[in-house]
């Protein structure tokens, strides 16, 4: 890729990254604080479903026959399809239950976030099929129009709507059409015959580990939500939502940054790792400094002490920073022991992290969550810190012997 390209992938990348901080002040002046903690519950939740409803379909694609063009389009195409169709029927079900009244509002929302959350499912096969043609800008951009489109559809359907129940219902009409128009584009039908896709039970087997690991990430993100939720209350869950956003931010700007570097200017691991470490602590002590010094977004959200704000959007900033290397520690240890192994240390740091969360949420509030997650960043970081080391001289002291 070339530099030129580069830049812009990142930069749309960023972009899109920092769009919850864009809307998250037009949204709070529409909604009270208790409502904007509940609607961000919502969408996340739509995350978090996402890839239970991949089942692994991603990693395997990716590791299995990516190396094959037809394969890849037979595969993703069937999945797809039947996604796609999934989320229409829900849909469906959605609008009729909503107007004949025939359901609680606690079943329409979760119909609702499953309806948002298989399109979205979708459109991460598509951004590995681009992946394989190496059309990272267009991955780029098309990510940030249907994020921006979201947004605005949401903005305006609260100018219009009572109630933060039915507010997500603008994703799925983007993410469904968005979907639906790119799968009739993309995988269509042609060349010749490469051999049979693989049987399903064999992609599953390859996909179920990492997916494993990305369901674990995603939990973890929304368990201290729910945990405040229930301990604490509507009220404290908008405040720690909003500064949740400094935590998610910094992660969302950080993330790309090193999947570039590792992926297109080194081919060497190594080399890579040390610059990588290096442009994330720049943009940690950038993005702190900014946050610290305008936290305009809990200023406009709740207007509260403005010390306490810059004190939490720090103490967020670390817990994000260390985030992101937990992250690239993980895959370093996929490379070294495999996918269920790394699994498994993941599976072990998410019930420690679990224990933590909710003693913290069932004995303080949010701000003893908020030191929690750092605390927890921080310690299991230099965990797999340590194994990886371990595993990488182990390794080593086996290849040199004769």
């Amino acid at each position: 890729m070339k530099t030129k390209d580069l830049f812009v992938v990142y930069g749309v990348s960023s972009i899109t990254g920092a769009l919850p901080f864009i809307f998250a002040p037009v949204v709070s002046d529409i909604l009270e604080v208790e409502e904007f903690g509940f609607y961000n519950l919502l969408h996340s939740s739509v995350y978090f479903l996402m890839p239970i409803l991949t089942l692994g379909y991603q990693t395997a694609i990716r590791s299995k026959i990516s190396q094959s063009p037809f394969l890849f389009r037979k595969t993703i195409r069937t999945w797809g399809g039947l996604i796609l169709f999934q989320s229409v029927v829900v849909s469906l079900i959605y609008a009729i239950a909503r107007l004949l009244n025939l359901v609680e509002l606690e079943t329409v929302n979760f119909l609702v976030v499953v309806s948002a959350a298989i399109p979205i499912a979708v459109m991460s096969f598509l951004r590995i099929y681009w992946e394989l043609l190496e059309r990272f800008i267009s991955i780029s951009i098309i990510k940030f129009v249907s994020t921006l489109s979201v947004y605005l559809l949401v903005l305006l359907f609260l100018e219009f709507q009572g109630g933060y129940y039915s507010r997500i219902i603008p994703q799925i009409l983007v993410y469904t059409a968005v979907c639906g128009v790119l799968l009739l584009l993309i995988f269509k039908e042609g060349g010749q015959t490469e051999g049979k896709p693989p049987k399903h039970k064999e992609l599953l087997g390859i996909g179920w580990p990492l997916t494993l690991v990305s369901f674990l990430d995603l939990f973890v993100l929304n368990m201290d939500k729910w945990l405040v939720l229930t301990f604490r209350g509507d009220y404290e869950l908008g405040l720690y939502t909003a500064y949740f956003y400094f935590y998610t931010g910094l992660v969302f700007l950080a993330t790309p940054l090193g999947s570039i570097i590792e992926t297109y200017i080194f081919k060497n691991k190594k080399e890579a790792s040390h610059l990588r470490l290096l442009l994330y602590g720049i943009v940690f002590v950038l993005v702190t400094i900014s946050l610290v010094l305008n936290s305009q977004l809990v200023d406009l959200l709740f207007g509260e002490d403005y010390m306490q704000h810059s004190f939490l959007v720090a103490v967020f900033a670390f817990a994000g920073f260390f985030r992101v290397l937990i992250s690239d520690r993980i895959r370093d240890l996929v490379h070294i022991r495999g996918q269920k192994q790394s699994a498994t240390v993941y599976l072990i740091c998410t019930v420690i992290f679990g224990v933590i969360i909710y003693l913290a949420a069932k004995l303080g509030n949010y701000i003893h969550i908020a030191f929690a997650i750092l605390g927890f960043n921080l310690i299991i970081f230099l965990f797999l810190t340590l194994l990886y080391r371990n595993l990488k001289l182990k390794l080593n002291e086996n290849l040199s012997r004769p």
